[in-house]
């Protein structure tokens, strides 16, 4: 199973000290196991305990990275595109890691039961160079496919979006986190990889400068 770290070190890394009701917003880019923690935090109240008054707001990456920048919101916890656009100069900084690894899935169409059988194929991520998309052709490569010949990508959104188009047969495969993986298999379709078996990918926490 991933290692979650500490459902609460949202909320002691959020502010610090904070006065009574001060309000925060941070960006989701779905909600599911990747978003555990601040949705955890949030429904048992561990926000509230620390004097924070938070709303969770579920966005793109890439409005995610504009809205933080710009102050729409507080704090993103979309991690890989965050941390690319602060190396090209984007005002933010990881304040904490929860995850130590992706608990992202590759799920594909019940015909195809290999990474190495999608050669040729079609996969769909959420948006382009953020973290199901590095993560899937950090897989790939693994798998001996060049993500950039042997594999074409499509941006498609949401977990609902890549689902969708995963059952009406528009991609081959797509990656995205639990419990999609657990439903899917329900529904034939075919888990062929898990992300944290095939290397580490830690998820954390940005905040804007």
């Amino acid at each position: 199973m991933r290692k979650i770290f500490a459902v609460f070190v949202i909320t002691w890394i959020v502010c610090g000290p904070a006065q009574a009701a001060d309000r925060i917003r941070l960006a989701v880019t779905n909600y599911n196991l990747t978003y555990l923690t601040g949705g955890v935090a949030l429904k048992k109240g561990f926000f509230k305990a620390e004097g924070l008054e938070a709303e969770i707001i579920r966005m793109t990456p890439n409005v995610s990275v504009v809205a933080l920048t710009n102050g729409d919101v507080d704090y993103s916890m979309l991690f890989g595109l965050v941390v690319r656009s602060a190396i090209r100069g984007l005002p933010v900084r990881a304040v904490a890691n929860f995850m130590d690894s992706s608990p992202l899935t590759l799920i594909a169409r019940p015909q195809f039961k290999s990474v190495e059988e999608l050669k040729g194929k079609t996969l769909g991520v959420s948006t382009f160079g953020a973290r199901p998309d590095i993560a899937a052709r950090k897989v790939f490569k693994h798998f001996a496919l060049d993500p950039e010949k042997d594999v074409k990508v499509f941006a498609l959104g949401t977990d609902a979006a890549r689902i969708a188009a995963l059952k009406e047969d528009v991609v081959d495969v797509i990656v995205i986190a639990p419990p999609a993986d657990s439903e899917m298999r329900k529904g034939g379709f075919n888990v062929i990889a898990r992300v944290d078996e095939v290397f580490k990918f830690p998820k954390g926490f940005p905040i804007r400068l």
